[in-house]
């Protein structure tokens, strides 16, 4: 199966890139702990749902350094690429925030002597690993960038493999074949804006359900570690939440401001980010409520609380990444992301939802959201 998703992968480099092979890579390297996670996902998943087992996962890497990851679906094969500059710009944006001595002061002991001047991360490809140049020196620091890295890189990781679970590759194979991304100027979309808009939203969905679960899991489940580092700085469940939802909301201000304005937000593929944000902070809440609700209780985790957690978590990582980039608040992006057009149109997205559910779930290996 490896050589074929390999021969699918080398037949439309054109359209995904470079494929940077990390089989021969120490398992412990950047990119071989989320591949390995990924793989962890999928046969625990597959062993509860038949619906996966016509199916086959081929996880892998692109050389490219921007943010981005896709999936699509081919030969009973479901492919989900990312771009290295996933990792290495997750992980180094939290470096450089770790070495600063006013981000996270509760964490290890931050040293005014980790700020310096910022060198790019690069791929070693004899060492077999990502080299970063900006790091914290404090051992407590650096363990706690991963923890922060981990949660953003596998949200990307559980809304690509959304788009194969609930569902989206196989129906829009169904309608144009073999799924390729889509050109910046849409000339060659099959669905609606709208549609593609609706389809994201479910995706993140998926991302915030799993990837919360994920981390929750981890968590309860932490003695069996061999190294504990990971959770030092995580005393309850309420600080794992605010860790997580922080993760998150940084990873949506990593991957870039939004183009968008009141005249095109409709056009576009994705929700505005604060839209999608805070539509993920509603899925968690829920997540919480009906998957946990005895840590719920125990920790008086209830709408109102978790709201509360949302708001600081926005907050703090947009002051966060402001100040590591030297940035000034954009009232006019907020302005124009949170404005009742917006508020409006998502509304319409939230609608369309019950339409597409019902084309979507003839295709759909796990059950859908309501």
């Amino acid at each position: 199966m490896k050589n074929d998703a390999h021969k699918i992968l080398i037949k439309y480099r054109s359209d995904i890139g470079d494929i940077l092979d990390t089989e021969s890579w120490n398992q412990n390297s950047f990119f071989n702990v989320f591949k390995e996670s990924t793989k962890i996902i999928e046969e625990r998943i597959r062993g509860k749902f038949k619906r996966f087992k016509e199916y086959e996962l081929h996880f892998t890497y692109l050389e490219n350094k921007t943010v981005n990851a896709f999936a699509f679906h081919e030969d009973n094969i479901d492919f989900v690429a990312l771009n290295y500059g996933t990792i290495s710009s997750i992980f180094d944006y939290y470096y450089k925030l770790l070495s600063q001595p006013d981000a996270f002061i509760n964490v290890g002991k931050p040293s005014l002597f980790d700020i310096s001047i910022h060198t790019e991360p690069v791929i070693n490809k004899n060492l077999k690993q990502l080299n970063f140049y900006n790091s914290p020196s404090d051992i407590d620091r650096q363990d706690f960038v991963f923890l922060l890295s981990y949660i953003s890189i596998m949200f990307v990781i559980y809304h690509e493999l959304g788009h194969h679970y609930n569902g989206h590759m196989l129906f829009q194979n169904s309608l144009s074949g073999l799924y390729k991304q889509r050109m910046v100027d849409n000339k060659d979309m099959v669905l609606s804006p709208l549609d593609y808009q609706t389809i994201e939203m479910d995706a993140d969905a998926h991302a915030v359900t799993q990837c919360l679960i994920h981390i929750i899991e981890l968590y309860k489940n932490r003695e069996r570690f061999n190294d504990n580092n990971f959770f030092t700085y995580v005393n309850d469940y309420k600080e794992l939440l605010k860790i997580w939802m922080y993760s998150v909301q940084t990873l949506f201000l990593i991957l870039g401001k939004d183009n968008i304005d009141k005249t095109n937000y409709h056009k576009a593929e994705y929700l505005p980010r604060r839209i999608r944000q805070s539509l993920n902070g509603s899925v968690a809440c829920d997540v919480l409520e009906k998957v946990y609700p005895d840590i719920a209780k125990k920790m008086n985790l209830n709408k109102e609380t978790l709201k509360e957690l949302y708001i600081w978590s926005a907050v703090t990582a947009e002051k966060d990444y402001n100040s590591l980039y030297n940035l000034k608040v954009d009232t006019l992006e907020i302005n124009n992301q949170l404005n009742n057009e917006t508020v409006e149109h998502t509304e319409k997205v939230l609608k369309n939802w019950q339409k597409l559910k019902k084309l979507l779930e003839p295709y759909s290996r796990l059950e859908l959201a309501k």
